[in-house]
């Protein structure tokens, strides 16, 4: 907690800088703590997939998968509109965010969906 006050202390003061039309100093203490920050977000984005991300999946090799998790308790019926809304999410708005990630997450939501359709006849 101590390094995300002390961080958010450092970028009040970049900002400062930066509203005055002054060049960025900072101390070595606090470029160190902007450059353990850095390490530590590129540590976390380099873990997951942002399609597949590993926070949907099991951690204890049972191979139950959040949206198996999902289905199991909504039902179906749920899932479809489930998958339908972020499909048109993902496609509404690739444009103007994440381009192709958007449009590779609306992929896998209608990949999803299809599985869904093609076990309905298994009912």
């Amino acid at each position: 907690m101590d390094d995300e006050k002390n961080r958010e202390k450092v970028f009040d003061k970049m900002m400062q800088q930066i509203h005055l039309n002054q060049s960025i100093t900072l101390s070595k203490n606090e470029s160190e703590l902007l450059v353990k920050w850095y390490d530590d977000c590129q540590k976390v984005n380099s873990m997951s997939d942002p399609i597949k991300p590993n926070h949907y999946h099991p951690e204890d090799n049972s191979g139950i998968h959040c949206h198996h998790a999902q289905l199991a308790q909504m039902g179906a019926e749920y899932m479809v509109g489930y998958h339908w809304g972020n499909i048109i999410k993902y496609v509404w708005r690739w444009q103007k965010k994440n381009v192709v990630e958007d449009l590779r997450k609306a992929a896998e939501h209608i990949r999803m969906l299809i599985e869904l359709e093609e076990g309905k006849g298994d009912e």
